[in-house]
């Protein structure tokens, strides 16, 4: 077994679209994805060395961006399902592959805090089938990989299969970032437990983090900061009766507590953002429909939120630069009696009263959006991928990069 094979249940999870073969869909599911779509970088260069004549058009990459954070107009980051990392020069997007580790190297979440500093998350595989944490650190004019401290909370022997997935990132200054997501161990039962890493400006070491209900089974999907004493963390657990329940986690300054919420259904948070400490979302799926809530100082509340499609409606990122001023993104499937299900890519936005829909591109039939990320009112990227027809065979994968000006959607 591999050991992103251990990756979220796929029972219960809402499906994230990563590619698409000539007999159907290749899903992931919750905020945990697998390699799915070959990438062509420059390999082993630092992403500002790659020159104009150099960069590909956006509409001939092919890979799946995950997640996004923007500075501003002229520079932004996204990473792919993969050890590639994209650059926004105010002009184009740059890709590079970063060095792989291990067997293969995943990055889910990324984080710019300064032109000069930015973290990407996520994690590497070994021949060993041990998963481990990988953090990327971006100072200006290199990535380079940072080290964590705080053993696997289980104990890997050569039969059993255990790892450390980090699923979300976010700092508030070069001496002040958090890095989520949850170990798996495989002793028996195959159960999880919730991770969070704190980088001091010198070193990632592991604090005590939630693990609620009793359960066997806790995820945190992404991460929020503030400041150096606030900070949330989102996912899901499983009671020991097999109750799937949201997971809102916050920082005080001292401890991560578990803070009640009104989700229901069959709930997964997967993205979270905040701008201050009374305004934050959280935003996910109750299985079928969207899910958005919304913290307020006080406590969480469940917002109502457009879930257009048939089925598997889910919000993977959401991004605000102010009360009245939010988005979330994400996808929705169509019915279809036979065929491939039309997958469509999903963008809301907040206006201080309501969430509403917004028309986006669908390159074709198959496309879906994995982030979002805004710096302004007029200023945000939304990124994900979508499928080409293609007569036979494997069907190529493309990028989608959003641009938002203020007025409208459009492919970059």
């Amino acid at each position: 077994m591999h050991v992103a094979e251990l990756l979220h249940p796929a029972a219960a999870r809402p499906l994230r679209f990563l590619g698409l073969t000539a007999s159907g869909l290749a899903l992931t599911v919750g905020a945990g994805t697998l390699p799915a779509l070959a990438v062509t970088t420059t390999a082993g260069r630092p992403a500002t060395a790659v020159t104009a004549a150099a960069r590909p058009a956006v509409t001939s990459l092919t890979g799946t961006p995950v997640a996004v954070s923007t500075l501003s107009t002229t520079d932004a980051w996204a990473v792919e399902n993969s050890s590639t990392v994209l650059h926004w020069n105010g002009a184009a997007w740059a890709q590079t592959k970063l060095p792989e580790y291990g067997t293969g190297s995943y990055l889910e979440a990324v984080d710019a805090l300064s032109p000069t500093d930015a973290w990407a998350a996520g994690f590497y595989d070994t021949s060993s089938s041990q998963g481990h944490p990988l953090l990327e650190h971006w100072n200006g004019s290199t990535w380079t990989r940072t080290a964590s401290t705080g053993a696997t909370r289980g104990t890997p022997s050569q039969s059993v299969l255990t790892g450390t997935f980090l699923q979300g990132v976010s700092g508030t200054s070069a001496s002040s970032a958090w890095a989520v997501g949850y170990d798996v161990i495989a002793s028996g039962d195959v159960y999880s437990v919730s991770v969070i890493l704190r980088w001091n400006g010198t070193t990632w070491t592991r604090v005590p983090s939630p693990d609620p209900g009793g359960g066997t089974n806790v995820y945190l999907n992404a991460v929020t900061s503030v400041s150096a004493t606030d900070a949330w963390a989102v996912g899901y657990y499983t009671t020991p009766a097999g109750k799937t329940q949201a997971l809102t986690a916050h920082w005080n300054g001292s401890a991560w507590k578990v803070v009640a919420n009104p989700a229901h259904g069959d709930p997964d948070l997967l993205g979270v953002t905040a701008d201050s400490s009374s305004d934050a979302w959280a935003v996910g799926s109750d299985g079928e429909k969207t899910m958005v809530l919304h913290w307020n100082g006080t406590s969480w509340t469940q917002v109502a939120s457009p879930s257009p499609g048939d089925f598997d409606n889910a919000l993977f990122g959401v991004s605000a630069v102010s009360p009245t001023q939010a988005w979330a993104a994400g996808s929705y499937e169509i019915q279809k009696p036979t065929g491939v299900a039309p997958v469509k890519t999903l963008l809301l936005r907040w206006n201080g009263s309501d969430w509403t829909q917004v028309t986006t591109p669908n390159p074709d039939r198959v496309s879906g959006l994995n982030g979002v990320s805004a710096n302004s009112a007029s200023s945000a990227w939304a990124v994900g991928s979508y499928q080409v027809r293609h007569s036979g065979g494997q069907i190529p994968g493309q990028t989608l990069m959003l641009r938002w000006n203020g007025t409208a959607w459009t492919r970059s």
